[in-house]
């Protein structure tokens, strides 16, 4: 009931929170704190319990949750709330939004500030350094580390004839892969969406090649004309051996491809995904599922295995009780109740500790455990800001469109998206320089 009312009283705020405002102190000293995050019905129900628990403990604070499922609507409403100074105390963030953030001014407590409310000590000071720190500020804190991995139906592979402990590359992917369909017209390998295309797919096909970033730090393309017509090439493969559902199909579920009924009802074998959502994407099927790296070409430069914080929790700079909010940090991510609770809701635990706890008292799934290591034994470049830029994942995911439903040739797409890529490069340039 308690989990009903504070999100009952979110949508009912709503209007005031866009106005103004983060926390609020009563005319009774009680504090009332807004945490926003994202994410499925595990990760809310955890969180919720994790806040119910702190403020037990804790008499007169109280922690408004206000979550969403959708990834996207949640950042939309985040970047408004941050333009009309009234974004929540404590926030989910997510790495590839940062950049814009950092130039939107000020926002975030410099954590290293406040080591005597929180320790740190557990996080790999490697991984803060790649990140979490900027300009030797530690703005954030990863909430667990995430790659993206596939997620395997077994049974569906089975089924096909073909091998679930397969070693993916981008060839063996088609070969094999289009067995699916030929063997049941209903189903198919491998479930995407355009997103996914651009930010797992055809991304991470181009960096194997090259060994670049994608973009590199110098507003310069880390791709050829020649390796971008190939990636387009490729994709149209996937689409037309039959290896992936029609795009006119498949492109309806942009950014919620997991929702797809091709999905949810068995009939796809593959899913490219992170790993902090395995078992929400995989609830339908966890006694066959398994994971598996994503493919990798036998002469990679690089493997372009994604491995990084599942997600960020940062603190806002405008919040009225600062230190209110990073005591609940530490406890988040410190104390063994929290760390029970919220098990591997927000994918394997970011800290030494914590991991040590869920594994002793097989608190995490083993499936996501696996996932973590087989990416992390493949990790490959960590991707700079610019490779991460939503503009450019956007425009990236624009071209894919257009090359799949026929709005261009793969030549044709190239040449378009990499005229619009140098002319948006040549702005951050002149933005930044």
């Amino acid at each position: 009931m308690r989990k009903l009312l504070v999100t009952l009283a979110v949508f009912l705020s709503i209007f005031a929170i866009y106005a103004g405002g983060t926390s609020e102190s009563a005319d009774d000293g009680n504090i009332t704190l807004r945490f926003s995050w994202w994410g499925g019905d595990s990760r809310h129900e955890a969180t919720l319990d994790v806040i119910e628990l702190y403020e037990s403990l804790n008499p007169g604070i109280t922690i408004e949750g206000e979550y969403m499922g959708a990834v996207n609507d949640y950042r939309q409403k985040l970047f408004t709330q941050f333009a009309g100074q009234a974004a929540p105390d404590i926030i989910q963030l997510d790495s590839p939004w940062m950049p814009e953030i950092y130039k939107m001014g000020d926002l975030l407590v410099d954590l290293n500030t406040k080591t005597d409310l929180i320790d740190i000590s557990g996080f790999s000071p490697e991984f803060l350094e790649s990140y979490s720190i900027k300009d030797g500020h530690l703005y954030t804190l990863p909430t667990g580390i995430n790659s993206i991995i596939l997620t395997i139906n077994k049974q569906i592979l089975e089924e096909a004839g073909i091998d679930p402990n397969t070693v993916w590359n981008w060839e063996n992917f088609i070969t094999e892969g289009k067995k699916v369909h030929q063997n049941d017209p209903e189903k198919y390998f491998f479930n995407t969406d355009q997103v996914a295309l651009a930010t797992v797919i055809l991304k991470t096909y181009i960096i194997q090649k090259t060994g670049n970033q994608f973009l590199q730090d110098d507003y310069t393309l880390g791709f050829t004309r020649e390796d971008l017509i190939e990636a387009f090439e490729y994709m149209n493969r996937l689409f037309e051996e039959g290896v992936v559902e029609p795009p006119s199909d498949c492109f309806q579920y942009s950014n919620k491809f997991e929702q797809n009924p091709l999905w949810v009802n068995s009939k796809a074998g593959v899913i490219a995904t992170w790993n902090s959502t395995i078992m929400m994407w995989s609830a339908h099927f966890l006694d066959v599922a398994d994971v598996t790296n994503i493919p990798i070409r036998q002469d990679a430069k690089n493997t372009g295995v994604m491995v990084r914080p599942a997600q960020l929790l940062a603190v806002n700079k405008n919040s009225k009780h600062v230190d209110e909010c990073v005591k609940f940090l530490d406890f988040f991510f410190n104390d063994p109740r929290a760390i029970r609770i919220l098990k591997d809701s927000r994918s394997v635990q970011p800290t030494e500790n914590a991991r040590a706890l869920c594994l002793e008292e097989n608190l995490t799934n083993p499936l996501v455990v696996k996932a973590a290591e087989i990416a992390q034994d493949k990790a490959g470049i960590v991707y700079n800001d610019l490779s991460n830029n939503q503009e450019f994942i956007d425009i990236f995911t624009t071209f894919i469109e257009g090359v799949a439903l026929g709005r261009y040739t793969p030549e044709e797409g190239a040449d378009e998206m990499i005229a619009v890529y140098t002319q948006k490069l040549a702005e951050y340039k002149a933005q930044n320089s």
